[in-house]
C-alpha cells in the first residue's frame, strides 16, 4: 500500500468538507482606513478657545499597507459605523503615550515640571536618559523632573476606502473557517504628525491593532 503524507490527507479532507458544504467559506474585506485631525496644546498651555486646522499640528492614523484593515463588512459605510469608536479610542491611546516618553523625545515642545515623588521610577529613568546637565542638577537639588505635557488629539475625519480604489489591489479574499481561530485580526497602523502647511510628516511610528473581524 502506498503512503500518503499527512499534509496531503489534511488538504484532501479540507477539500472534501468544502465541496460537501461542511466547511464554511468566509470572505474578508480589506479597506484603507485614515483617521485624521488636529493636535491641541495641553490645557495649561492654551491661549485661546478655538484653533484653526491650518495653524495646528495635524495627525493621521492610517492602515495603508498590507494587510490593510480587515473585517467582514462588505459595505464600507457599515464597516466605518462599526469600527469608528474603536479607531477614535486608538487615537486616544497614542495621545496617552506622550506622557510616558522621555521629555526630549516627545514630538511636541510642551513639558511640565513635577515632583519626582509623584511619578514612577520608570518615568524618572526615562527622564534621566535624555536630561541635560541643568535638568539633572535641578533633579538633584529640588527633586523635580520634566515630563511631556499631554496634548489633545481631536479627530475630525474618518474614512474607509476599498483597497482597489486606493492601490488597485484586490478588495477581499476568501478563507475557510478552519483558518480563523478567533475571528479577530491584528492589523498594522501608522501614526504620522505634520506641521502646519507641510506635506511630509516630521514624526511617525507604527503599532498593531487587535480587533474583531
Amino acid at each position: 500500500m502506498s503512503y500518503i503524507p499527512e499534509g496531503v490527507l489534511g488538504r484532501l479532507a479540507t477539500f472534501l468538507r468544502r465541496r460537501l458544504g461542511l466547511l464554511r467559506v468566509v470572505k474578508i474585506y480589506m479597506y484603507v482606513v485614515r483617521v485624521s485631525g488636529i493636535v491641541l496644546p495641553p490645557k495649561e498651555f492654551r491661549k485661546k478657545t478655538s484653533y484653526k486646522r491650518e495653524t495646528q499640528i495635524q495627525f493621521e492614523l492610517s492602515f495603508e499597507e498590507e494587510p490593510y484593515f480587515r473585517n467582514l463588512n462588505e459595505d464600507r459605510h457599515e464597516a466605518q459605523r462599526r469600527f469608528e469608536a474603536e479607531l477614535v479610542g486608538l487615537v486616544k491611546n497614542q495621545e496617552n503615550k506622550i506622557e510616558q516618553l522621555p521629555y526630549l523625545n516627545s514630538p511636541f515642545a510642551w513639558s511640565n515640571k513635577v515632583s519626582a515623588e509623584e511619578v514612577s521610577q520608570t518615568t524618572i529613568d526615562n527622564f534621566l536618559k535624555t536630561a541635560t546637565t541643568k535638568d539633572i542638577q535641578e533633579y538633584g537639588v529640588k527633586g523635580v523632573i520634566k515630563v511631556p505635557a499631554k496634548p489633545e488629539f481631536i479627530v475630525q475625519a474618518v474614512s474607509f476606502a476599498p483597497v482597489s480604489v486606493e492601490t488597485g489591489g484586490a478588495d477581499s479574499f476568501e478563507v475557510t473557517e478552519d483558518k480563523i481561530k478567533t475571528f479577530e485580526a491584528i492589523d498594522t497602523f501608522i501614526f504620522k504628525l505634520y506641521r502646519p502647511n507641510e506635506d511630509e510628516e516630521y514624526r511617525s511610528w507604527s503599532g498593531e491593532f487587535l480587533h474583531a473581524l
